[in-house]
């Protein structure tokens, strides 16, 4: 093998854990049939799976191919164009109500999503991907692009790495606070966690409160099983110009993730509710990702603890007509998922949904991505390069008041699709 010879390949899978990876070349892929191996210690720091690499070769005592002398390939220009590549969504905002405006005294667009840290983004899990779309500075300018068509006052973000710089995401001229997930057990980092982020010209931060679940259930007879370093986030706002001592109060959180884990998410989410209950506070808006669909056991808990999801109407339809805001085809082995587990509640007269960003169907996305059969599972949002996160954005213009106008939040408007 010629010592001078370069490969060029994309790192298609990587575990921190384990400490490596494996890099997709097409070259070597034809000629090996397998992809090229790679260890944490030949791995330029900050890169992640869909990153572009030009190495040399080496050999395993097996004949396996390894990847020697990594260096990274710079794909700005690409990255810059991948905004072409998202899906067609207007971000049209559907009303919800008329207008009472002489009852509010201020209204705020708020947004929650999921990111997707790249962490969590390998081709080891979302087998249906092409790893260029897991490339994080490929994401990270949809990503931005997104925020700015949203164009959110405040922004309540799951699965975001808290040390990278908030200019990465278009965030510079907003304030934020985060919480960061606690170590593995083992003790490896977790680099993400919730960051809450407003806008400075409309808003003051008066206080905040991280919650690690871990530390409050640590103090059950048997806590290791609830161990799954999620947290939560609370951040109480001052609105500017508005009278003294009136606050609205938001909430983000990502529970934990796993079928089974519909216990563990109800404890967390109950002791959250305890969190937000000692504030005092009657303006709530509860954002994030709640591993859990309409009419599981947590979705149940917000609704008796008088909540109101913003999208209530749309969570009661089913089949190819039911919005989602996730989903994976290679979930549960392989049988997919494409569900709303992603929601923004108010707390019922303390806001009004005003106006919320249309959800898309199974049906539209199925259609958008290239899933052939109804019958298989929807492709995953990720797809083809077309969304930068496995995960859709909830978002919705909420108005605060006092005195409670006699308007439920229920009657928003019919179900949303996508133009």
């Amino acid at each position: 093998m010629d010592p001078c010879h370069y490969f060029e390949g994309v790192l298609r899978s990587f575990s921190a854990a384990d400490g490596y990876g494996f890099v997709r070349s097409e070259e070597l892929l034809t000629k090996y049939h397998r992809d090229a191996y790679i260890s944490a210690a030949n791995l330029p720091d900050g890169l992640s799976c869909g990153a572009h690499l030009l190495f040399s070769l080496a050999f395993n005592n097996k004949g396996q191919p390894q990847c020697r002398d990594v260096l990274s390939v710079d794909t700005s220009e690409d990255d810059a164009r991948s905004v072409d590549d998202l899906l067609p969504c207007s971000f049209a905002f559907q009303a919800c109500v008329g207008g009472w405006m002489r009852h509010w005294l201020r209204s705020a667009r708020i947004l929650s999503w999921n990111l997707l840290a790249p962490a969590y983004c390998s081709g080891s899990f979302f087998k249906d991907v092409d790893p260029e779309a897991l490339r994080w500075t490929r994401r990270a300018a949809q990503i931005r692009h997104v925020l700015e068509c949203v164009n959110a006052g405040v922004l309540c973000l799951q699965e975001i790495e808290v040390d990278r710089s908030p200019s990465e995401l278009g965030l510079g001229r907003y304030a934020c606070v985060h919480a960061r997930r606690p170590p593995r057990s083992f003790g490896l980092r977790r680099e993400d966690g919730c960051l809450t982020a407003w806008r400075p010209e409309d808003f003051e931060l008066v206080r905040h409160q991280v919650i690690s679940f871990d530390d409050h259930l640590k103090k059950l007879p048997v806590w290791e099983p609830y161990q799954s370093g999620n947290v939560a986030l609370i951040v109480e706002l001052k609105p500017l110009g508005s009278p003294v001592g009136w606050t609205i109060l938001v909430a983000n959180t990502h529970l934990a993730f796993g079928e089974e884990k519909e216990e563990l998410r109800q404890l967390q989410l109950s002791l959250l509710l305890m969190a937000i209950n000692d504030f005092g506070n009657k303006h709530v808006v509860l954002c994030g990702d709640l591993n859990s669909i309409p009419g599981s056991s947590v979705h149940s808990l917000l609704r008796d603890h008088f909540f109101c999801s913003v999208h209530e109407d749309a969570e009661l339809f089913a089949g190819e007509d039911a919005c989602v805001t996730a989903s994976s085809a290679s979930a549960h082995n392989n049988h997919g998922y494409a569900e709303i587990i992603d929601y923004c509640w108010v707390r019922r007269g303390g806001a009004l949904v005003q106006q919320r960003l249309a959800l898309p169907t199974r049906s539209w996305l199925r259609w958008e991505l290239g899933g052939e059969h109804i019958a298989g599972p929807v492709p995953t949002l990720l797809a083809g390069g077309r969304w930068p996160s496995d995960h859709f954005p909830i978002a919705a213009d909420l108005a605060f008041w006092r005195e409670l106008p006699g308007v439920s939040t229920s009657q928003c408007g019919q179900r949303g699709t996508l133009d």
